[in-house]
């Protein structure tokens, strides 16, 4: 699908969201749930807690959903909304949060989920500005742009984030290979 025609059924989504349909949320939901799960994941580190971000998210957008109306671009709305949501909850719980088990999906072979559980603890070592990044241009294929706007710095900071990202993932993964 066309990223054209995408934005054109995300935004008559938004506008039946908005306009009360319960149907729209599930077809958001649809779309962007399992994303914004991940993402969720990275920022609280447990499973259990990330569930509960996402369907008080969820929630939140449905009582809020005439906010959607000045909304241009959804996909980062959801994420920065998401990413609020998640640091709420941090700032009411007050936990020490524990990477959670299986922070990627893992392949069904052993070699390449050997390979997922290096790459899955080289990121859990990121600082968190770093591992963000990583995951939001990597996993949600998200453009510089989307993520500045997502996490209010500067496009450019967003791209040498993500480079020296890269570097010290490059760094530990040679580390454990010799």
């Amino acid at each position: 699908m066309s990223n054209f025609l995408r934005y054109l059924r995300e935004i008559s989504i938004c506008r039946a969201v908005e306009a009360g349909d319960p149907a729209a949320v599930g077809r958001l939901f649809e779309l962007y749930a399992e994303p914004l799960f991940r993402y969720a994941l990275i920022l609280i580190r447990r499973a259990d807690d990330a569930e509960e971000i996402l369907q008080r998210f969820f929630l939140r957008l449905i009582r809020n959903r005439n906010l959607l109306q000045s909304v241009r671009n959804i996909k980062a709305y959801l994420y920065k909304s998401l990413r609020n949501e998640a640091l709420n909850f941090i700032r009411e719980s007050r936990e020490e949060c524990t990477l959670p088990d299986h922070l990627l999906e893992v392949p069904s072979k052993a070699q390449e989920r050997a390979q997922a559980a290096e790459i899955e603890e080289a990121l859990g070592k990121l600082p968190q500005e770093q591992r963000e990044i990583i995951v939001l241009k990597v996993y949600e294929n998200l453009k510089f742009r989307e993520i500045g706007e997502l996490l209010e710095i500067p496009q450019d900071t967003a791209a040498s984030r993500y480079r020296y990202a890269l570097e010290k993932l490059r760094k530990a993964l040679e580390v454990r290979h010799g």
